[in-house]
């Protein structure tokens, strides 16, 4: 895994703490200093030997989730799998859905040493470029003069790669809006009374969970300004209030 800690040291240089776990984290950390994160995204809970995945809890022994997917089927088809059950190829930093892994840095020989292409330039990160096998459509036109010009009324001609796009985005947009109003509303109610009991801290708190509605909300605003870069105008119209109302500075009279 990226991101993934496998060691700490002290101030000595000496290890103290380490998690050799395999590809689910089954395995517990052994060492004499705390390190609570595990995979990218998560918090380790040492009461329950749970990893807390930001919007889901994961269970390290079974190698799922302890609840289903938030989004539902928009995060795959086991809607309790972790990073689509193969985490050595995919991750998962919010219990959303999983993402795949970039491709392995391509070692390369120096530049005149046996190997290298000459007249090309390599990156460190993802060695020297491939030539096509056959040169590109000198007339093909690129994809921002593909995508037609909206209407008056906003709404796009018909194109269908460009329709299918927009849907895509629409989804997306959605989906997060629906997560802004569940934590809307919970702040609303407030359930644990976290407003009097747990109010500052940085996780099972009011104040986190504040943070993460603006975390949302951001995410949102990116995906709205994306949509309309994309000249998709057709997204919900509470799409922009959502993007913005303020957190409910406390919960609902009771």
């Amino acid at each position: 895994h990226l991101a993934t800690p496998r060691a700490g040291t002290n101030a000595a240089g000496s290890t103290v703490w380490t998690w050799d776990s395999g590809a689910f984290g089954k395995e517990a950390a052994t060492g004499s200093a705390t390190v609570n994160l595990r995979f990218p995204g998560q918090y380790y809970d040492a009461e329950t030997g749970l990893h807390y995945n930001w919007n889901r809890t994961y269970n390290p022994a079974t190698g799922r989730y302890v609840s289903s997917d938030p989004i539902g089927l928009a995060g795959g088809l086991n809607t309790f799998g972790y990073a689509s059950q193969s985490p050595v190829v995919f991750f998962d930093t919010d219990g959303y859905m999983a993402i795949p892994l970039p491709p392995p840095t391509i070692p390369l020989p120096p530049p005149g040493l046996p190997g290298y292409p000459p007249g090309q330039t390599p990156t460190p990160e993802w060695g020297w470029p491939i030539p096509p096998s056959c040169p590109e459509e000198p007339d093909k036109p690129n994809d921002q003069q593909s995508i037609p010009e909206p209407a008056e009324n906003g709404h796009i001609y018909d194109d269908e790669q460009h329709n299918e796009l927009c849907e895509g985005y629409y989804r997306k947009i959605d989906i997060i809006v629906g997560e802004i109003k569940t934590r809307y509303t919970e702040a609303r109610i407030d359930k644990y009374d976290l407003f009097n009991q747990r109010k500052y801290g940085p996780k099972f708190t009011w104040q986190s969970h504040e943070e993460e509605y603006k975390t949302q909300q951001k995410r949102l605003r990116e995906t709205l300004k994306a949509a309309e870069n994309a000249k998709c105008f057709n997204y919900r119209r509470d799409a922009w209030k959502w993007a913005t109302e303020p957190y409910p500075t406390a919960p609902a009279p009771k």
